[in-house]
């Protein structure tokens, strides 16, 4: 998987979980080792700065120096590549707002579960792997 095929899955996610997510498209005239992606949870205190990577490359001195930096100032700075994929996922889906409707309507009548679905509920549900 190329670097942009996950960040288009990565961006898409976060997208459908309701955060906001800034992509500088042309860094040349940014700040080298600024993140690839600035993504805010849409109801938590929380912000995301995430280099993403294919598997091989290593973090350039300045990428790393960024992501250390943010992460002293309370934002979760990470490096995702294409087989942290599931880690990457869990995070967004923590503190992301759920699809409830959409899940809502596929579960009904399944487990006894209504439109009424709490957070906590799903949570349970993807611990479980029913989502």
């Amino acid at each position: 998987m190329t670097e942009l095929d996950f960040q288009s899955v990565i961006i898409a996610e976060a997208k459908r979980l309701g955060y906001l997510v800034y992509h500088t498209h042309d860094s040349r005239r940014s700040e080298p080792g600024f993140p690839d992606l600035v993504m805010v949870a849409p109801k938590f205190k929380l912000v995301f700065a995430i280099e993403l990577k294919t598997d091989r490359p290593k973090l350039k001195p300045e990428q790393q120096a960024w992501l250390d930096r943010l992460d002293n100032c309370h934002v979760l700075a990470e490096c995702w590549r294409p087989k942290d994929r599931g880690h990457a996922f869990e995070l967004l889906r923590r503190f992301g707002e759920a699809p409830w409707q959409e899940i809502a309507q596929r579960h009904t009548g399944h487990d006894g579960l209504t439109d009424r679905m709490t957070a906590a509920e799903y949570r349970e549900m993807v611990r479980e792997g029913k989502i």
